[in-house]
């Protein structure tokens, strides 16, 4: 059955769609004990009940086609000549009115189910669907049946057992203890007979119905079909992650397994968007195919296609969908599982154009710093890198006159002290004599006028006793601000200063952590070496392998931040102490 045909049957589950006349069944307790049996007319229930009653039979159509609805098939022999085949064309001839065909298909299935210490109930119900002519526009013509299909649906719902709950009473308008009594739930497993398989009976197919479909209940189904029961979804991931490892082997790498699942993932994604009816099957070919795009020698293909053979059985054709998981993909080892989200891998190969944007951003910035046209720079490693090998740590603080800001500081002090000599010199007469003939005034012409220069004279040698108080605030200011560049001066150095000791501290604090992070690293590296060896000899689990390498990964990482500090601090030791700059 495809998706297309299943729908189809799935609207009849309706009131006024179906033909259902009547539900059969039983009820059964944990200790496979009938209760009751249950045989009910569809006409004389309320609409709600009908409703309940379908959407528990329709259940047993849900999920997904190859997961929670598998094909059982019979063989030619079974539908020739067979007790279990027999009895099922029985009850659908009769559409489920022979009792004793009810009762023994009923039974079995008591004798073969395990619900644990939960009761629950077995229903039947048979259907007459006069299939509808589907035109060439693939539009359904009602008025124009090609023939009458003929099934019936088992359903086996858990019953949950009655717990106490406060409810409203309408009557005394007080909130009172009841029972919720037995209720009806989903159901776990259930079948329908026959397939409906290009819109008509397929009597050589039951659709098997299982909720969990990890676990297809073997047991009932080698019960009432006597078949080998199909794998589950679960089964065919498990096997097909097994044929790929075991043919790959050494070469069962992660971009291998990364791609396979990207191909699959593809054909998926094409056949959604297709809206073909017909499910998507792989065969061992199709993989192979696959597997060569992937880098995949020939002969690993070849072992491949053997493994699936021994696996699925000759020629079989899988279900993309159950062989992998789309949303993710998965290593599997008999110790331990790996699920990898494709959006993960996807998302860090995203990442890897961005960085290269910023490494191309910060080689123009470094290019622009050097005067030179954008352009590539080469690296070196951090090997090659020549640093001091011993850091001495009392630094002469004459070196501190390097640093542009404790210059400027130095310099703004300076200016400060001439500011203050000049305002100082405004307390003096500022009369001169030239070496020309006669007398000059402050302005340098001479004076023709000895008496009125003798005038001028003792006006210039008294002016600065008339501006006293102006003189003596100018002074005051410049001595004040003398004062603030002095402490600015001063705070200056012991910024610098404090930054050389951060530095100085930075480095001795990543020479001591690298020190301690090489016996650290030491260690870790013998618990592998030690963990790997216990592997071989089968004492231990990749698991515990894994995890000792993952530690010692944490400290390597930590031990390339610890020289990464270190570095810097030497760096940041450069930079404090101004160096780099000329005179």
């Amino acid at each position: 059955m495809n998706q297309k045909e299943l729908n189809e049957l799935r609207r009849r589950f309706r009131p006024d769609k179906n033909n259902f006349s009547r539900i059969f069944g039983c009820y059964v307790n944990s200790n496979r004990e009938i209760i009751s049996w249950v045989d009910t007319s569809m006409g004389l229930m309320r609409q709600e009940e009908q409703e309940m009653y379908l959407a528990l039979l329709k259940k047993s159509l849900s999920g997904a086609l190859g997961k929670n609805l598998v094909d059982v098939v019979f063989s030619t022999q079974q539908v020739a000549d067979s007790d279990e085949h027999r009895l099922l064309q029985t009850l659908r001839q009769t559409e489920l009115k022979d009792p004793p065909s009810r009762e023994t298909l009923c039974r079995k299935i008591i004798e073969c189910i395990d619900m644990g210490e939960t009761n629950y109930l077995i229903l039947l119900a048979a259907d007459a669907y006069d299939v509808p002519h589907r035109s060439k526009d693939d539009e359904l013509q009602h008025d124009a049946s090609s023939e009458v299909f003929k099934y019936f649906v088992c359903s086996i719902c858990p019953v949950k057992a009655p717990t106490l709950e406060l409810r409203y009473d309408l009557d005394q308008s007080e909130f009172h203890s009841s029972s919720t009594g037995y209720i009806a739930s989903s159901p776990e497993l259930g079948f329908l007979y026959p397939a409906f398989d290009g819109r008509t009976a397929n009597i050589y197919n039951v659709l098997f119905y299982s909720k969990n479909a990890a676990e297809l209940h073997e047991e009932v189904i080698d019960a009432l079909f006597r078949v080998e029961p199909p794998m589950s979804a679960e089964e065919q991931k498990n096997a097909f992650g097994s044929a790929l490892a075991d043919a790959l082997d050494k070469d069962c790498s992660y971009e291998v397994v990364q791609s396979v699942h990207e191909q699959i993932r593809a054909r998926i994604e094409d056949h959604k968007e297709s809206r073909d009816s017909e499910p998507l099957e792989l065969t061992a070919n199709d993989v192979g195919g696959i597997l060569a795009n992937s880098g995949v020698a020939g002969e690993q293909i070849e072992a491949f296609r053997r493994e699936c053979d021994a696996q699925y059985g000759e020629n079989a054709a899988l279900n993309p969908n159950n062989i992998i998981e789309s949303k993710k993909f998965e290593i599997t080892t008999p110790e331990v599982k790996i699920s990898v989200a494709p959006e993960n891998s996807y998302m860090i190969e995203a990442s890897i154009p961005e960085l290269k944007q910023q490494i191309r951003e910060i080689e123009n910035a470094l290019s622009l710093i050097l005067k030179e046209a954008p352009q590539q720079i080469e690296r070196g490693s951090l090997k090659s890198q020549s640093f001091p090998a011993m850091m001495n740590a009392g630094v002469p603080v004459q070196l501190l006159s390097n640093r542009p800001d404790v210059k400027a500081a130095e310099m703004a002090f300076a200016g400060t002290f001439y500011n203050t000599n000049a305002a100082r010199s405004a307390f003096y007469p500022s009369l001169s004599i030239s070496g020309n003939f006669g007398w000059t005034n402050q302005l340098g012409s001479m004076v023709a006028n000895p008496g009125k220069m003798i005038a001028s004279a003792l006006g210039s040698l008294t002016q600065p006793l008339f501006n006293k108080g102006a003189n003596t605030a100018r002074l005051r200011i410049a001595k004040a601000q003398q004062q603030e560049a002095l402490l600015s001066f001063q705070q200056a150095i012991l910024n610098a200063g404090s930054e050389v000791s951060n530095a100085l501290c930075q480095y001795q604090s990543a020479e001591d952590k690298i020190v301690q992070r090489k016996k650290q690293i030491n260690s870790l590296e013998k618990s592998v070496e030690y963990t790997q060896e216990l592997l071989t000899l089968g004492t231990s689990t990749y698991l515990e392998v894994l995890t000792a390498q993952q530690s010692l990964l944490s400290a390597q990482l930590s031990n390339v931040s610890d020289q990464f500090d270190r570095i810097q601090a030497i760096v940041n030791l450069y930079n404090a102490l101004g160096g780099g700059r000329n005179e």
